[in-house]
């Protein structure tokens, strides 16, 4: 799904994007990993649509609750791939190369790391 959408092919990362929000839809998807995938799913509408502010709301609203919520339960913040949302982090760094103004104030979402 991502790889399409980083390569350009929007129309088969909107496919993607479908059956993945189905897959949301069942009970199939692990408690802990449903809040980062459906942030990862609000994301990418809003890359694909271009929308901005809701890009940077997705991130702020439910990336970075679903990433701090799954590592605290997860790992009891002991685990050191909860210091920092890398996953979140190349998704700003592609919204920014799709020039995309990017915003959040989340402690695992420094952006002051991103290149331009």
């Amino acid at each position: 799904m991502w790889k399409a959408l980083f390569q350009g092919r929007d129309d088969e990362a909107r496919a993607a994007l479908q059956v993945a929000e189905a897959g949301l839809a069942t009970d199939k998807v692990h408690r802990i990993a449903r809040g980062l995938c459906e942030s990862n799913a609000a994301l990418m509408t809003a890359l694909l649509a271009g929308d901005t502010a809701a890009f940077n709301d997705a991130l702020k609203t439910l990336r970075a609750k679903a990433f701090e919520k799954t590592y605290r339960q997860s790992s009891s913040g002991e685990n050191p791939d909860g210091y920092m949302d890398l996953e979140g982090l190349a998704l700003a760094s592609f919204a920014r190369r799709r020039g995309m103004k990017v915003e959040t104030d989340s402690v695992y979402l420094p952006l002051n790391i991103l290149v331009d």
